[in-house]
């Protein structure tokens, strides 16, 4: 049985097999290191996904060399969050907010005020989200609704 990984490869089922085992033995792990990044389970999920979307292209250079399996997935990891890291960095102040696209990150310009406030607040200034929600007027799950739209702003580019 054959599968196409985005046209570049075509996936074997001994590959599905291989990523299968690095997933059992990993996957827990690389997933409380994501959670303690992003804060969030639902979207640490996606994240993994994401990491082990990735893993059949680089079968190889997991499993074949000298190097740490552990640590090549945490590297994939921080790839995939590297996108995050950046906007969070943008975040230095309130001004974040401002939508005269004076921002240098373009994150943080795709997303709207309500999502740049949410996003900033919960992850540079460090704010609960039933601070932000009582701020904001709003619910604590329409607070974690703008977050997760923050995030997938980030994500999808």
């Amino acid at each position: 049985m054959e599968l196409k990984v985005e046209n570049r490869k075509s996936l074997t089922s001994g590959d599905v097999v291989a990523t299968r085992a690095l997933y059992d033995r990993y996957g827990n792990m690389l997933l409380g290191y994501i959670t303690r990044v992003v804060k969030d389970k639902k979207l640490a999920e996606e994240y993994l996904i994401e990491v082990f979307k990735e893993v059949p292209r680089q079968l190889d250079s997991l499993t074949l060399t000298n190097e740490s399996t552990w640590l090549r997935l945490q590297l994939l990891a921080k790839q995939k969050l590297s996108n995050f890291a950046t906007t969070l960095r943008s975040c230095s102040s309130r001004d974040f907010v401002k939508m005269d696209g004076s921002d240098t990150d373009r994150y943080l310009d795709s997303m709207n005020m309500e999502q740049r406030f949410v996003f900033c607040g919960v992850y540079y200034n460090q704010q609960p989200i039933a601070s932000l929600a009582q701020e904001l007027g709003k619910s604590e799950e329409d607070i974690r609704l703008i977050l997760r739209q923050a995030f997938s702003i980030i994500r999808n580019g």
